[in-house]
């Protein structure tokens, strides 16, 4: 059971079984004004709960005219231009609202003003890690997003604006993160942070974070961001910590580690 990228119009979707939703990875200009409902139908018609979209403030109205609802905002993501993530609650299950436990974690991560250091070495990986890669994001996940346990769709990646990063213990990969990169808006999400078992509590989250968002702002991307799971608390305060601000919470959002999870968008100004 998976999902698939694929074109609607010029713009991009992930849509299939696995998150039971139909996800406006990037919209095309040339697809409005009659992109919300071509998402809408689509998702109708495949039984998915849930459709969501990346939508630019200008293109708020159309979408909520359809009957979507903001879930979650980045101020400036898009080129200098407010980011919504809208949602479709097509499946009414899918609307759920965060537990006292998660609405803490939130909490505790917006007022951690620690800080972060880099303690580790980052490197940069490339098309001879991603077997590595693959294995790790195997060996953490049970069930996953995107088909990071494929060396293949790893590479694939790398040539389409996606930089790895890692830490290499004794010679063998224990942390990983990426910085998918968005050139037209002027962002980069921050994803796929991931640490082996034995190496958790050492801070690499943070410093694979730190490194990669010194990275992306050499390059000139002016916006980080994360969706994070949750339930996660660990990584919602390494966001919270490195200076990320709170933008919302998607409901029943993504299938990770086994179950259906509610994820957390966190941002900051390079």
């Amino acid at each position: 059971m998976t999902d698939e990228t694929a074109k609607i119009g010029r713009s991009l979707v992930h849509h299939g079984p696995l998150n039971d939703r139909v996800y406006l990875l990037k919209l095309d200009e040339h697809d409005m004004p009659g992109m919300p409902r071509m998402l809408a139908m689509m998702a109708r018609r495949d039984g998915r709960g849930k459709a969501v979209a990346k939508v630019p403030e200008r293109h708020r109205q159309a979408f909520a005219d359809e009957g979507y609802e903001v879930e979650a905002t980045i101020e400036a993501m898009m080129d200098g231009e407010d980011g919504h993530f809208m949602s479709l609650f097509l499946d009414p299950a899918r609307r759920a609202s965060l537990s006292e436990e998660e609405r803490e974690t939130i909490r505790q991560a917006n007022d951690s003003g620690e800080g972060l250091r880099q303690a580790h070495e980052v490197l940069e990986l490339g098309p001879k890690d991603a077997r590595e890669m693959a294995r790790l994001m195997e060996d953490i996940f049970p069930s996953y997003p995107f088909p990071m346990s494929d060396p293949d769709y790893i590479l694939r990646c790398m040539d389409d604006d996606v930089c790895y990063f890692g830490i290499k213990a004794k010679g063998k990969l224990a942390a990983m993160g990426a910085a998918e990169m968005d050139q037209e808006n002027g962002c980069v999400e921050m994803t796929d942070l991931a640490t082996r078992p034995d190496h958790r509590g050492a801070g690499m989250s943070s410093s694979l974070l730190l490194h990669m968002e010194e990275r992306m702002s050499e390059r000139g991307y002016r916006i980080s961001y994360t969706i994070a799971r949750s339930a996660s608390k660990g990584m919602n305060t390494v966001f919270g910590r490195a200076g990320h601000e709170y933008g919302g919470s998607l409901s029943l959002n993504t299938n990770i580690s086994g179950s259906m999870e509610n994820m957390n968008v966190w941002y900051k100004r390079l």
